[in-house]
Formats: C-alpha cells, structure tokens, sequence
C-alpha cells in the first residue's frame, strides 16, 4: 500500500475537524522532506477529494509552489478552495492573478472577494485596468472596493453607473463616497453606509441636499447613528421631511419628539390629516391638543367632511368631542354626494360615540336596542367605548349590566360583540361585579349549538386578558372556568404558559380535569396533548399529563417529543434517555418502551433491558438496538485515533438474526393496485 493510501485509509473514519487536525499535523511532522513532495505528488494525481487533502496539506506547511500549482490548474473547484491561501498567506502577485486566466464569472468574483477580504490593495488596482477591458464595467466595479483609496478615488466617476455594492464602497472607502456625493446628485441610501466613518458630515451633507424622494428606503440604523452625533439635527432634519411625514415616524424621531421645543413642532405641523395622525400618534396625550389646533389654524378652518374621523382617537376628550359634533352636523345637514359611498348606519354612531357618556349613551342604547343588526352590533360595542372612556368601574358596570340581559337571546354573530369590546378595555375598569352577567353570558355563548369559533375566541381572550392583569378572585375564577370551557369544545391553543400567573396551571388543570377523564375513558388523549402543548414547560410539573403524554408516546410523536422534552429538561435523578419511537429491537426482538407507569418518572430499581443505555457517539443508532445488544468495539486504530471517539468506531452492532414481520399475503380475489387492471 502506497504512502497515499495508508493515510487516507487511517483518517477515513474520522470526523471531518479531526481529520483536517491529524492531515496538518502529519504535514507538518515531515514538512521540508522529499517524503512530502512526493505525497502531495501522489495525492495530485488522484481524484479530486485527493486534490482536495493535497491543498489542505500545502497549505498547512505553506507550500507556496503546490498552491499556485492549483491556483493555475484545471479543476476549478480546487482553485476556488485555494482561494484561501490567497487571503492567508503570502502568496504572490503573479501566482494569485492567474487564477482569472479561462476563469468562469462565479470564479472571478469570488476572486475580487478574496482580494478584499486580504486587503491586497496593490494587486486589485494592478488588475482593475485589464479586467475592465477583458469583461467590461461591470466586474471592474465588483473590482473596485478591494482597490487602493486612490484608485477608487480615481475610478469611482467613471463606475458609477456600474456599482453592484454600495455598501461595500461605502464600507471600505468612505472618503471617496462621500467626495463623490459632494460632486453630484445620488440618491441617499447609496452613501448612507459612510456614515460610520464622518457621520457630522453626512449629516451635514443632509442637510443641504435634504433626504429625496424616497426616504422611506434609508433603514433606521442610520438615522440612530446621526441621532449619536447630534441629535437635534437630526430630529429636525427628520420633521422638515415632508415625504417621509406620511408614515409613521421611526424610532429615532420619536424619541425626539418626546423632549422637541414648542417652536420647532410649530414650523413643521403638517395640515393633512393622514400626516396629522402619525405626527400625534408619536406625541406625548398632552401635547396632541394644541398640535391639533395648530394644525386647523394653519389650514384656515377644520378639515373637510369626515377627514378628522381617524384623528378622534388620538385628541384629548374635549377636542375630540368638539370635531365630533361638527362632523355630525355636516353629516346630517344635507345631501351632498359623499352620502352616496358615506351612507353607513354605523356612521353617525362612530361619531357620537365621542361625545360625552351622559350626552351620548341614550342615542346608543337606543341602537343597542334597533331591529337592524347592522346598528345593534356597532351600537353596543361604541356604547361600551364610550364608558371605558370616562374611566369610570361603575359606569361600566351599569352599561354591560344594562347590555347583558339582550345578548342572552341574541344570534352567535352578535353574542360576541361584548366580550371583544370588553378585551379592549383597560383591565383596571373590569371588577368583580361583572362576573354574574359574564357568567350567564359565557355559558349560553359557549354552550349554544350554534355557538361560532368566532365567538368563543372572544370570551377566551376576555379570559386571557383577565388572568394575565387581574387578581380579583371572583374575576379570575371565572376566567378559568370560561378557559377550560373553551378548551373542552375547541383544545388547548396559542401559548397558555405566557397567560397563566404561576400556580395558575394547576388551577386550570382542576377545572378541566372530569373533561380529561371522560376523554381517557373513551381512550382520546388529544385534550392532554394539546394540554400540554399549550402549557410548555409548565407541564413539566404535572405528573398527571406527564402520564397521558408518556401513554400516547408510541403512537403519537407530538406526544412524544413532548415527554421527552420534560424528560431532559429535569424530572427524578432516575430518568434516562427517553426514545420517541417503538419498534422491536433488531438484535433480541424486545420491544420498548415499556408499558406507562403511574408517574412520568420510571420506578426505582435495574433498568429495564428494553430500554437504551446513554451512549456517545452512537446513542443516534439506540433508537433500534437495546442495551443488551450493544457492545464495545476494541481499539484497533493506531497512533493517536486508539480513544475511539469517532462516530463510526465507538460502537459495534451484535449481528444477531434480523426479525422481520412475514410479508402480507396477496388475495387471489381481493383487489390490486397494478397497473395492468384492477380486480
């Protein structure tokens, strides 16, 4: 056996780290003998995984002759893996540009690449000239960021037009970018990647030349980083946008509106009301107020038909009440032609539900109570608004009081107008004295024949909002129950283990434990699986769902994997490595796991045979082989490779009779599925 393959054969069944490890060392150990020249001869002459090995043992030595050897060869992948030798070590200028001779264009630009990641500045600006007149424009601006400042300075004029990678010029020569920008127009996200090198000159720059038109491009991290610099510059360079206005303002200008002078919101309060609404939406509530009149002043009177409609959400009480009764006069003034795509029942409700309570609760509560559905629905959830408005618990309280006694028999469509406009309230308004009416609301909701998927989502994320703010005891015990109804007819969805307060999944497994008994009476373990998947690491703790997860594990791998997460997350000191899967072990015909115990941990005492043992390198394989069946391979690698920590030797499989099921027989009447016919 030759030199080659003896090594090859003794790094075979390594690990690919190791074995990069053992072929360097080995190199290095005869670096500078005739031994090695004649290896990587060999090595060379072979087939391309050689070639491979040879370069990563050149390399290792830094035998410069083999790389350019490669570098200049035939096979192009390996040239592309000698690549790092260029950027590693100090290969010549010659040897590294011939690399480009019949070269492909993927080959090529990973070249330009390589070349700037070495910094090899003198080579790039030697090449620029010959690859812009062999392949055109276009790859001398690939070129162009692993060039020389000087070159680039000198280039970039000319290359404008054919720059792949702004933010790889701006990255590496920022100087000439930002000069550039200087000289002529461009648009801004091309130079903002120069910030990091002269952001008082961008900024700066920005200013005179402002941010174009389409500002919106420019990612936020660069405004962050002008905001460092100075920011009330840059605060006010992003108000004086007025493109950029109609969106809602970033990170950065927030935070400057927060502490921005009177006299600077002034000269930049926008007059439309889309631009209005992003500018208060981004404002403290009490500055809104007097932006808003400002706002009206400068447009010379309130904004035409229904324009302030979206603003009323976001004015003071008094404001919002004001445009609210203007609006309403002018919608029930005369008809005009926006009635015709403005004729909506729920219309006027909108706008008087901005009133305030004593001044608007009787137009509501009479269309709380209409013959039209299409009133009655938007009536009673604007009704509920409206007294969530005063911050009042006992004007609520009244209203949903006075509301509950009609939603008993109404249709499922509207059974769940009230639990969606009660999530919406702030938890502090929600008492106690509400649990009688949402009580009789939630169990004629849920329980209904005709109860919707819709519907009982409302009364679960009343219920979730509940649990997860409120402490009130009547509150929260009827947020359980609501809970476990919703899980009895739909399942445990969404993430129950962010809602419950700790302790809390105990409670809730009190209130749907006879629905959990009565599923494993008909053998149904879904509700516990879906239990538990809602809960995550909080079923960990609940040995009675640990036993349903462990019992349905053979032939469910949700329920599975579930166990097996609780099993390596902690569990008893006697737990051990849990399998997914059940199936007969190929070397004695035992089958695992065994039957499900009372608890979710094994009982004390020997292991069972039919369970695998913690392995090493081959506990991936345990999942077909008992414990009894495995057994260790002697060391029989020579040198440093006797530890037998490779995947492939630690293990050796007993080659005992393979136990395979008979194969099912064929009826001679029964039917086929060949292609010739069907019987």
């Amino acid at each position: 056996m030759s030199p080659a393959a003896a090594l090859l054969a003794h790094v075979e069944q390594l690990a690919h780290p190791r074995r990069m490890r053992e072929l360097a060392l080995f190199a290095r150990g005869i670096a500078g003998t005739p031994e090695l020249h004649d290896l990587l001869a060999d090595l060379a002459a072979r087939g391309p995984y050689e070639r491979r090995v040879a370069l990563h043992m050149a390399m290792a030595v830094r035998d410069l002759d083999h790389v350019a050897r490669a570098l200049a060869g035939p096979d192009l992948d390996l040239r592309r893996a000698a690549l790092r030798a260029v950027r590693t070590l100090p290969v010549p200028d010659d040897d590294a540009a011939r690399v480009l001779d019949d070269a492909p264009e993927v080959l090529r630009r990973a070249f330009y690449r390589t070349l700037l990641h070495a910094r090899r500045h003198a080579l790039a600006d030697r090449l620029l000239p010959e690859v812009r007149e062999r392949w055109g424009e276009r790859e001398a601006a690939a070129l162009l960021p692993a060039c020389g400042p000087a070159t680039v300075a000198r280039s970039l004029d000319g290359l404008v037009h054919a720059v792949p990678s702004w933010r790889a010029i701006g990255k590496h020569h920022p100087g000439p970018l930002l000069d550039l920008a200087e000289r002529r127009w461009m648009a801004v996200r091309h130079w903002t990647h120069a910030a990091h090198a002269d952001p008082a000159r961008v900024l700066a720059l920005l200013e005179r030349r402002g941010l174009g038109p389409r500002a919106q491009l420019i990612p936020e991290a660069f405004f962050a980083l002008l905001a460092r610099t100075d920011p009330g510059r840059t605060g006010r360079l992003l108000l004086g946008d007025r493109r950029g206005r109609r969106r809602r303002p970033g990170k950065t200008l927030r935070r400057y509106l927060r502490s921005c002078p009177d006299s600077e919101l002034l000269r930049v309060v926008p007059s439309h009301e889309h631009t209005l609404a992003c500018l208060l939406a981004s404002l403290p509530a009490g500055r809104r107020g007097w932006i808003f009149r400002a706002a009206v002043e400068r447009r010379g009177g309130p904004f035409p038909g229904l324009g302030a409609l979206r603003l009323l959400d976001l004015l003071p009480p008094a404001d919002a009440a004001a445009e609210a009764r203007r609006m309403l006069d002018w919608h029930g003034s005369v008809w005009h032609s926006a009635r015709a795509r403005l004729d909506d029942p729920a219309l006027p409700l909108r706008m008087t539900a901005y009133l305030p309570y004593d001044e608007a609760s009787g137009p509501l509560a009479e269309a709380a109570t209409d013959g039209d559905p299409r009133r009655r629905g938007p009536a009673r959830t604007l009704l509920v608004e409206c007294a969530a408005r005063t911050g009042d618990p006992v004007t609520l309280t009244e209203c949903v009081g006075g509301l509950a006694p009609r939603l008993l028999n109404e249709r499922d469509p509207l059974r769940g107008v009230l639990p969606e406009a009660l999530a919406r309230v702030r938890p502090h308004l929600l008492t106690g004295e509400l649990v009688p009416d949402l009580r009789r609301l939630s169990a004629t909701a849920i329980e209904a024949k005709d109860s919707s998927a819709a519907t009982r989502r409302a009364f679960g994320d009343l219920a979730a909002r509940v649990l997860r703010h409120l402490d009130d005891p009547a509150l929260v015990s009827w947020a359980l129950e609501t809970c476990g109804a919703v899980i009895a007819r739909d399942g445990a969805r969404g993430r129950l283990d962010l809602i419950l307060r700790r302790g809390q999944e105990h409670d809730l497994l009190d209130v749907l434990r006879p629905h959990l008994d009565a599923a494993r009476e008909r053998g149904d373990l879904t509700p516990a699986i879906s239990l538990a998947r809602a809960l995550r690491r909080r079923a960990f703790g609940i040995a009675e769902l640990q036993d349903d997860l462990r019992t349905a594990a053979p032939g469910d791998r949700e329920a599975a994997a579930l166990w097996l997460a609780a099993g390596e997350s902690g569990g008893c000191s006697s737990c051990w490595r849990r399998r997914r899967r059940r199936s007969p072990c190929r070397g004695c015909g035992t089958s695992w796991p065994p039957a499900a115990p009372t608890s979710s941990c094994p009982p004390s005492g020997p292991r069972s045979p039919s369970w695998p043992e913690r392995s090493g390198g081959g506990h991936r394989r345990s999942a077909r082989r008992c414990a009894r069946c495995w057994r260790r391979r002697p060391p029989t690698r020579p040198g440093p490779s006797t530890s037998g920590t490779g995947r492939r030797g630690r293990w050796r499989r007993w080659r005992g009779p393979t136990i395979r099921p008979p194969p099912p027989r064929r009826s001679s009447t029964g039917p086929t599925t060949r292609r010739r016919g069907r019987r």
